[in-house]
């Protein structure tokens, strides 16, 4: 499963920012708390790696981010807008 990331106009810079990132798992939350930051809208992952399987994170949707996770084969199976 892979994760696509889609950041539309990335601080500095007036294009369009993407990333592809090969996750075992995937969760949407509303309302996140991290280092007492609150975030709004955030994108809970398990990344995988060379050096480790499961290696979590997350990543905040802001305004004109696109995230689709996408099957092996490239089928969009989630899509999550801001």
């Amino acid at each position: 499963m892979y994760l696509h990331v889609l950041r539309k106009n990335p601080v500095g810079k007036l294009n369009v920012e993407q990333e592809l990132i090969k996750i075992s798992s995937v969760e949407f939350t509303s309302g996140f708390y991290s280092n007492d930051r609150h975030y709004s809208d955030v994108v809970i992952i398990c990344r995988v790696d060379n050096s480790r399987e499961n290696n979590p994170m997350f990543i905040e949707l802001k305004e004109g981010d696109v995230f689709k996770v996408l099957s092996e084969s490239g089928a969009i199976l989630k899509e999550y807008k801001k």
